[in-house]
């Protein structure tokens, strides 16, 4: 290691106009393990390389899946937010 310390935190935090989205990888916080969040907040996280985009509730729950080494019987996928919307896409 290079470094003696941290240099991010196991999560980010990026607010819009509209909701909040709660970065993660997915190892500490999980749609099992829920970091605090209000209604129309989007936890997105990876971990499980298994495409997600469904709503849960009052939150919404994202997972991009992986271009590299897609699990569950998915195709390679990766997410894109444009203008607000956040999809789950095949890598073609």
């Amino acid at each position: 290691m290079l470094l003696r310390f941290p240099m991010t935190a196991p999560w980010q935090q990026v607010l819009s106009e509209r909701y909040r989205l709660f970065l993660t990888h997915g190892h500490l916080y999980s749609p099992d393990n829920l970091p605090p969040l209000a209604a129309g907040d989007v936890l997105a996280y990876g971990h499980t390389h298994i495409p997600v985009a469904e709503k849960r509730g009052a939150i919404y729950l994202f997972n991009p899946g992986s271009v590299s080494i897609p699990k569950g019987g998915y195709s390679a996928s990766y997410g894109l937010l444009d203008q607000g919307r956040l999809q789950v896409l095949a890598l073609q």
